[in-house]
């Protein structure tokens, strides 16, 4: 698992120092170590995995350890165990993932990091490929110049220069900017518009959705996304931010009173 990260044989990730970290510890103290949820956490269903070319299939990269958090948090408040209920739950931060958690497991989900979703504060979401394809080959971008286009400089940091969300949403509620308007009511109407889609894999028939994530303190920008979404279900839980350190700690203490499998790399 070390190795693998180091390489970032799966991606570059701030997520991939945990694992690195716990050890280095773990070999100071010689004590065990472990991980939770980790972003590459891959429950989807079969059909989920098809992209629609044989060369590149779906892969399921999200906030694996926030989202399943706040769905088991939910799944209390309904009265119903984590594998009892059907959710929806979207982590709205600088990277945006929206997951359908069906019976324990995430079955379907955005790729976080490829570009799939909404756009986000500094990610551009999923482009009209012909056209990300037509501004590459015209502008000569290279690998790196391409991906860094859509991944840390896409988003609110394209359209603005910035990621301040808390500033931009100042700005948005004063009314004064067309430009912050409509950008910021189209991220709101791209996340409305991908937690209604994965109402259709379940036939519309889900328990509750959960928005959650550093975005969610804003009331106005929330309140964009449950006016559209509302029709889908009563039941929408608000969690912001993410508490990922108390998370992680109630996680292995889980495992290590063996109530939850601890699994091996």
């Amino acid at each position: 698992m070390i190795e693998d990260l180091r390489e970032a044989k799966y991606g570059e990730h701030s997520s991939n120092l945990g694992a690195i970290i716990a050890y280095s510890y773990a070999c100071e103290y010689k004590k065990k170590s472990y991980i939770l949820d980790p972003i590459c956490v891959d429950e989807l269903e079969p059909v989920a995995r098809i992209s629609g070319h044989p060369a590149i299939e779906r892969k399921s990269i999200f906030h694996a350890l926030n989202q399943k958090k706040v769905a088991m948090i939910a799944s209390s408040k309904l009265g119903k165990k984590y594998n009892e209920v059907i959710l929806i739950v979207a982590h709205l931060g600088s990277g945006i993932t929206i997951g359908l958690h069906k019976n324990g497991k995430v079955v379907d989900v955005n790729h976080g990091v490829d570009g799939e979703g909404p756009f986000t504060p500094q990610r551009s979401g999923g482009l009209p490929l012909g056209g990300f394809l037509r501004y590459i080959f015209d502008h000569n971008l290279n690998y790196d110049e391409s991906f860094n286009m859509v991944y840390g400089h896409g988003g609110l940091v394209a359209y603005f220069g910035t990621s301040d969300f808390a500033e931009l949403m100042q700005k948005y509620e004063k009314n004064t900017n067309k430009k912050i308007k409509i950008i910021i009511d189209a991220m709101a109407y791209q996340i409305s518009k991908h937690i209604a889609s994965l109402s259709a894999p379940v036939c519309g028939q889900i328990d509750g959705i959960v928005l959650t994530g550093g975005l969610a303190y804003s009331k106005t920008f929330i309140n964009l996304i449950i006016s559209n979404i509302k029709f889908l279900t009563n039941n929408v839980f608000v969690y912001p931010g993410e508490d990922e350190l108390l998370t992680m700690a109630e996680g292995i203490i889980l495992g290590i009173n063996k109530e939850i499998e601890i699994l091996k790399y």
